[in-house]
């Protein structure tokens, strides 16, 4: 086939004609229109590409909430009042990854954008921006922290959302995030820790009353509204947590619950210095040492109930735990996680007192193994200091010999890294 025979068959349209197969050569004019039309459908298609970029461009680079909800609506990704309520946290998992990828282009995240974003829609899904910070890196983290408190605070929203039981707890985490970096930083102080606790304080106080005949084993405190759900126990507020300590460690455990009571409760030899930062009120005052993580306090509280199935007549016997903040004591090397306890052994009578393992008269070695049984069945991860030589036997790897604990049974409830 010649050259000019495939230039032909390449320029000539396809038309059918009748049955008997024959091609119709098109006139000039047919041909002029088939043009005109096949440039006009290019230019529609040009026109067409070129306004959808500048939509995804918007819809990376503009408002996310704008964007999230047309998502939504072009069914893009699924709405949360459509999930069932088990995948409530599947559903919260995939918005977050959402909110990182619209605030994120060619692979490099946009932590200032992100963080207005967060901003924007904390007061109505806090759990969403907690779950958005969970997913993000350690150092992405932290910028996206400092965005997100930046903007609340431009937009005077950090109080307001400070005033939500939700809102409160997001913004303790964006403390703990900052206050993490800040602990690496050597010499600098992120002013954003000082203006987060004057919002939670300022909260507090508006909503609260400072409790009244305040005594030295029962510091003065303003009374926080974000309490335990168990009576048990109660929440400090961060007014007395001293600046340099963990604000997760601020939950104090009840003097007497189910199955446990307390001993040489608020004893320490530390009293709050005006150097810690706290309220005025409690500068001289002693810090309570029974002071521990939620997570603590609900494992402490569950130990007991368990345990009064058991023995009725025979609490648990709880002394030393943390002071707030989990910050130093002069009574112990340890006891700075908030999730150390020291429990008596128990004795062979119905006496709240104290005994050694040495004491053989008064000591009960049998009832002291069904304990740390108890705590090894409920908390696995659990680890024990305690100087029986005969349970330090039964239990290798869980119950190690210590100095000075003869007449208590050391307790590190899951130990949380970086801290002792």
């Amino acid at each position: 086939m010649s050259i000019n025979s495939i230039n032909r068959l390449i320029t000539q349209p396809n038309t059918e004609t009748s049955s008997t197969n024959q091609v119709e050569t098109p006139t000039t004019n047919d041909t002029n229109l088939n043009n005109a039309k096949s440039i006009s459908s290019k230019e529609s298609s040009l026109s067409n590409n070129k306004d959808s970029m500048i939509v995804s461009n918007k819809m990376q680079e503009g408002n996310f909430v704008a964007s999230f909800q047309s998502a939504r609506l072009q069914n893009m990704m699924p709405s949360a009042t459509a999930q069932s309520p088990n995948s409530n946290s599947k559903s919260t998992s995939y918005e977050a990854k959402q909110i990182i990828d619209a605030n994120t282009s060619f692979f490099n995240l946009d932590e200032d954008k992100l963080g207005k974003t967060l901003s924007t829609i904390a007061k109505q899904q806090p759990n969403l921006v907690k779950e958005t910070f969970q997913q993000l890196s350690s150092s992405d983290k932290v910028q996206v922290a400092q965005a997100f408190v930046d903007n609340l605070t431009n937009n005077n929203s950090l109080k307001d959302l400070a005033k939500s039981p939700e809102g409160n707890k997001l913004l303790v985490e964006t403390y703990n995030i900052l206050s993490n970096q800040q602990s690496i930083l050597v010499g600098k102080s992120d002013p954003r820790l000082s203006i987060i606790s004057k919002a939670l304080v300022d909260v507090a106080k508006e909503q609260t009353k400072p409790l009244q005949n305040a005594t030295t084993n029962q510091p003065s405190v303003i009374k926080n509204t974000g309490q335990l759900q168990n009576s048990e126990s109660r929440e400090l507020p961060l007014n007395a947590i001293p600046k340099q300590g963990d604000p997760q460690i601020r939950y104090e455990l009840s003097g007497k619950g189910e199955g446990y009571v307390v001993y040489n409760r608020n004893d320490t030899n530390r009293n709050y210095k005006k150097s810690d930062g706290v309220a005025p009120e409690l500068t001289g005052k002693r810090l309570p040492d029974q002071i521990a993580t939620k997570e603590t306090i609900d494992k402490l509280q569950t130990l007991g109930k368990e345990w009064n199935k058991l023995h009725p007549e025979r609490p648990i016997q709880i002394g030393d735990i943390s002071l707030p903040g989990g910050v130093d004591t002069p009574d112990h090397a340890t006891h700075q996680d908030g999730q150390t306890v020291d429990i008596r052994p128990f004795r062979n009578d119905d006496k709240q007192t104290g005994v050694t393992f040495k004491n053989k008269g008064e000591y009960d070695q049998q009832t002291t193994r069904e304990f740390i049984q108890l705590v090894r069945e409920k908390y696995p991860d659990a680890k024990f200091y305690f100087n029986d030589p005969q349970l330090i036997r039964e239990f290798p790897g869980i119950v190690s010999q210590q100095k000075n604990h003869d007449d208590h049974l050391h307790i590190i409830f899951a130990p949380r890294e970086g801290k002792k």
